[in-house]
């Protein structure tokens, strides 16, 4: 089809041919400025040809007939984020955006929460770091967001809870150690013959000391806390952070005229990567020592049994029971 020579604007720049109503070209961005005689380019020392790499950049612009070109001249329709909200108790919106490290969903989330009076928007980043990984993940994001004295308080809740299940299991490993029997090496030795593996290992594994049992109770009572909070807490977390912006600005006002609050706020995910490698690294350490010094245990005992001729094999079934209520061996 033969192209009407009226209905078509070369971009004087990169010669791409452009329709009549375009006012900036769409392959580079310069202004198509047109004269009345078709395609012809007002190319005069006062209307000089345009640069897109000066003055263009990537972008939306609304023309009167409608329509958005895919780039538009730097400087066209820029306006700030911020730009005529109101301030945040005293600090200009234009600090609390910087703050924020400049990221608008943040920004436009703190300005509906504190203008709207309410609690909310509900956290959903906190709720399901909180779900999964306990006072862990909830840590992470307020560590993410350098709110270190709340961040501090979860990642403490996380490590009394591992630490309470390591004891745990040192105490059960020993408990068990301390009091294994030949008939308790017998019935083991006989169940995994006789194809009963599954249930004679939860059976074994559910020896304890009491103090073993009561531990892992508390463990996982404070599991439950935390699940409760990883519920509660999404209702107040941007104002939380709203009001640790504007008192965070304040103080750094209070020091420079002219702060670098990006540097102040912003985010710290390489520092939650870290403290993420360190929780399941050392975790996974300690866990595996002790069970490789449990199963050296229990070999010990596999050969003194074995030597002395106490290993007969003639038990069926575990001659102990567990109590359930007490943790407590029969």
């Amino acid at each position: 089809m033969e192209n009407n020579n009226q209905d078509i604007k070369l971009c004087p720049v990169c010669g791409e041919k452009n329709k009549a109503i375009y006012k900036y070209c769409n392959g580079c961005g310069a202004p198509l400025n047109q004269s009345q005689s078709g395609n012809a380019v007002d190319l005069s020392p006062n209307n000089p040809p345009f640069k897109a790499s000066d003055t263009g950049y990537y972008g939306r612009q609304n023309t009167e007939d409608g329509y958005t070109p895919n780039y538009i001249p730097y400087g066209m329709n820029t306006k700030p984020i911020y730009e005529g909200t109101p301030d945040f108790n005293g600090v200009s919106a234009k600090d609390v955006y910087e703050f924020t490290g400049k990221k608008t969903e943040l920004f436009n989330k703190l300005c509906t929460q504190h203008f709207s009076g309410k609690a909310g928007p509900y956290c959903w980043p906190l709720f399901v770091l909180g779900l999964i990984f306990g006072f862990f993940g909830m840590g992470c994001w307020y560590l993410y967001h350098k709110m270190y004295k709340p961040a501090l308080g979860f990642f403490a809740g996380a490590v009394v809870q591992l630490v309470m299940n390591i004891c745990s299991l040192i105490i059960t490993c020993e408990y068990i150690i301390g009091n294994f029997t030949p008939e308790m090496y017998n019935s083991l030795i006989n169940g995994f013959l006789n194809g009963d593996t599954t249930s004679l290992t939860f059976d074994f594994l559910n020896i304890t000391h009491p103090l073993a049992y009561l531990l892992h109770s508390t463990a996982n009572l404070l599991s439950l806390v935390g699940f409760a909070l990883a519920i509660i807490l999404p209702f107040f977390a941007y104002r939380q952070y709203k009001n640790f912006a504007i008192e965070s600005i304040y103080t750094e006002y209070s020091k420079s005229a002219l702060p670098d609050l990006s540097v102040k706020g912003g985010s710290k995910g390489g520092l939650v990567a870290l403290a993420s490698i360190l929780y399941v690294v050392i975790p996974i350490i300690i866990i595996f020592s002790i069970i490789g010094n449990f199963v050296t245990e229990f070999y010990k005992k596999d050969m003194e049994f074995s030597n002395d001729g106490t290993s007969n094999g003639t038990y069926n079934e575990l001659p102990f029971e567990f109590d359930d209520s007490s943790g407590e061996l029969w």
